[in-house]
């Protein structure tokens, strides 16, 4: 009976260990993407201003915008990255399924993938399938945000591949770090789906997407913002 009993405490602590790692990571992605992350980094690289931190570090409209940290600045997001779409070639065509090998991300994929680098999918079109779409490659290191059914997950391409219509694609110039956008889509994500359209399911639309406005510290200090997410969210998987 005393064994038992104490079998039960240990499930019942196990048991809130998994709430409190996702309440640990969403509070890392809060901090790393509000500046409080790197704040010692940041005073010894530069002044602070002491601002106070901005409440999502995307949003769509201007007059949301907060105040940031010393040299972080609102950018719209389509200024520092491409915004792609994607398409699905035709399921009625065997020529564009049968035998395929293009890499092509699908809301099959995107759950399992979220937070992380993808570098293989469930499904494959062949090349023919999509040069005969609105579907294209896309370089590694591309941003993949599900804007509808799956909302708000998101995903990094670990190599070249395409995406079904369900994402905005993000190809970032040299002024931002992928996993920065990725992490600041992930601790935006209830505000953006408070900001969407739908009843049933929440979208964002490619008119509201190429208004978004992204708080984007300067480029040293997103690699540094990344290295010390990743550590910490490898500390998380440990546990």
């Amino acid at each position: 009976d005393a064994v038992v009993a104490r079998v039960d405490a240990c499930r019942g602590r196990l048991a809130r260990v998994t709430p409190l790692l996702k309440r640990f990571r969403e509070s890392v992605l809060t901090a790393a993407t509000s500046g409080h992350l790197t704040a010692d980094w940041s005073d010894k690289h530069r002044d602070s201003n002491g601002e106070v931190p901005a409440r999502s570090p995307m949003v769509i409209f201007a007059d949301e915008q907060d105040a940031l940290p010393a040299g972080w600045s609102w950018q719209q997001l389509v200024d520092i990255a491409r915004l792609e779409s994607g398409h699905t070639p035709r399921k009625s065509v065997p020529a564009y399924w049968d035998g395929g090998d293009v890499p092509w991300i699908s809301l099959q994929d995107i759950r399992a993938a979220d937070g992380l680098v993808i570098t293989d999918t469930k499904f494959h079109p062949t090349q023919a399938g999509i040069d005969n779409s609105s579907a294209r490659l896309l370089p590694e290191g591309t941003v993949c945000f599900c804007r509808d059914i799956s909302f708000g997950y998101v995903t990094i391409m670990g190599r070249s591949m395409a995406t079904s219509q369900h994402f905005a694609n993000w190809v970032c110039t040299p002024q931002l770090h992928p996993k920065y956008l990725m992490y600041a889509f992930m601790a935006a994500r209830q505000f953006l789906g408070m900001s969407g359209q739908g009843t049933t399911v929440t979208t964002i639309y490619m008119p509201a997407l190429k208004q978004l406005r992204l708080a984007t510290p300067p480029i040293d200090e997103q690699a540094e913002i990344v290295r010390r997410v990743d550590t910490l969210f490898a500390f998380a998987d440990r546990l």
